[in-house]
C-alpha cells in the first residue's frame, strides 16, 4: 500500500465519522466525494458531489468535483487525459475578454 493510498483511506474514515455527525455539510461531502473519486469509485463520488449541492448549488468545488469524476468515467482506462496546452493565464483571459 502506498502512502497516497493510506492517506486516501484514512482521509475517507475522518470524513464519514464527521459527516455522521454533521449530514448538512455540503463542502464535507464533497471532499468526500473527491476521495472516492481518487479512489476509483468515480459513480460514488459524483454521488455525493451531487448530495453536496442538494445542500449547497452554488459550491463550486462539488460542480468541479463531478466534472473531474466524470473524466474519470469516460476515459478509457489505459488513457491519461492530457491539455493541448496550459490553461490560459489571468492576463491572456484579461486581453481575450477586454474587447
Amino acid at each position: 500500500m502506498t502512502d497516497s493510498v493510506a492517506a486516501f483511506a484514512a482521509a475517507e474514515a475522518k470524513l464519514t465519522k464527521a459527516l455522521s455527525s454533521f449530514p448538512g455539510h455540503a463542502r464535507g461531502h464533497a471532499l468526500l466525494g473527491y476521495v472516492e473519486i481518487r479512489n476509483k469509485r468515480a459513480a460514488e463520488g459524483i454521488a455525493k458531489c451531487e448530495h453536496a449541492l442538494a445542500l449547497d448549488r452554488n459550491l463550486a468545488l462539488a460542480h468541479a468535483r463531478i466534472g473531474l469524476g466524470k473524466t474519470y468515467i469516460v476515459a478509457p482506462k489505459k488513457q491519461r487525459l492530457t491539455l493541448a496546452r496550459p490553461c490560459a493565464s489571468v492576463r491572456e483571459i484579461r486581453l481575450l475578454t477586454s474587447g
